[in-house]
């Protein structure tokens, strides 16, 4: 599955990158032919905005589901010993080691 997504966020943002190659190299065919540039083709349009769509719905599937903001359904399922644990605070390289040996 993980996969999956990998591929259709990569496919979509490699059809970003060539639309956007692809505009480049309109405006600068149009500014070698001496003619006014009159915007984008409509099939960049369509492939701008496809490649768009793939590269959102596929960040959006490939996200982890929400957390509850209930704090009570959070902390229903820990004990007591669990809500004051901070294991950041821990150190475990302290002179106490050095005096026990």
């Amino acid at each position: 599955m993980k996969v999956l997504q990998f591929c259709a966020l990569s496919l979509g943002l490699l059809l970003l990158v060539h639309c956007a190659i692809s505009v480049k190299q309109h405006q600068n065919l149009l500014l070698d032919l001496d003619e006014p540039y009159d915007g984008i083709p409509t099939d960049l349009y369509v492939e701008c905005i496809a490649a768009m769509l793939i590269s959102c719905v596929s960040i959006v599937w490939s996200s982890r589901p929400f957390s509850s903001i209930m704090i009570s359904t959070v902390y229903s399922k820990k004990s007591h010993d669990d809500l004051h644990t901070r294991p950041e605070f821990m150190i475990f390289n302290h002179r106490g080691m050095r005096m026990n040996r």
